[in-house]
């Protein structure tokens, strides 16, 4: 029922815009409407006094507006920020524990040092290394071994193996540990 008014309403407002009384079928005036026909109603391209006058006051306001404005720069588009990096908290190699080492020699015959190492840090330790320095059998230095690890999650126990290239090391001292 509201649909019928609705078509009413627009049919009485049609025909007094329109100068047509009925629908016109020739294809030469439906070009010159403007508008195409989808139903029995036809629309032209005039407009009543009133509305001529809407159009125009509002152009005039638009116009005068826009010539009204200051010539402002475009402002500048705003820059991502950086993120400003942070250095993870210093590792303390006093979070690292020699749980044991020990002389040993590896398939061939040659001399290593085999131990284990413990990451107590709430921190995973991107590289940790062991340092040892060597003796022979009358305990006079004759070098270091070095042993490394990478990413030692907390926690956990990393078990290394460190050659040692000098002849004759009969005894091994830990030296200390290093973390970053």
């Amino acid at each position: 029922m509201e649909n019928t008014t609705m078509k009413k309403c627009a049919r009485e407002i049609l025909n007094k815009l329109s100068h047509r009384r009925t629908p016109v079928s020739s294809a030469m005036v439906l070009l010159d409407s403007g508008f195409c026909r989808n139903d029995d109603l036809t629309l032209d391209q005039r407009f009543s006094g009133s509305i001529r006058s809407i159009l125009l006051a509002t152009a005039l306001l638009l116009l005068a507006n826009g010539c009204a404005k200051e010539d402002v720069p475009p402002a500048a588009a705003p820059v991502a920020a950086e993120p400003i990096p942070v250095a993870p908290p210093p590792v303390n190699p006093e979070a690292l524990t020699l749980l044991e080492f020990k002389i040993a020699k590896n398939q061939a015959g040659k001399p290593l040092l085999k131990g284990s190492i413990s990451n107590a840090s709430p921190q995973t330790i991107k590289l940790a290394t062991a340092t040892f320095t060597l003796f022979n059998k009358k305990g006079v230095k004759i070098g270091t071994s070095i042993a490394t690890v990478d990413n030692l999650e907390p926690g956990f126990a990393w078990n290394f193996e460190a050659q040692i290239l000098q002849e004759g090391v009969t005894s091994a001292k830990f030296d200390g540990f290093t973390a970053k």
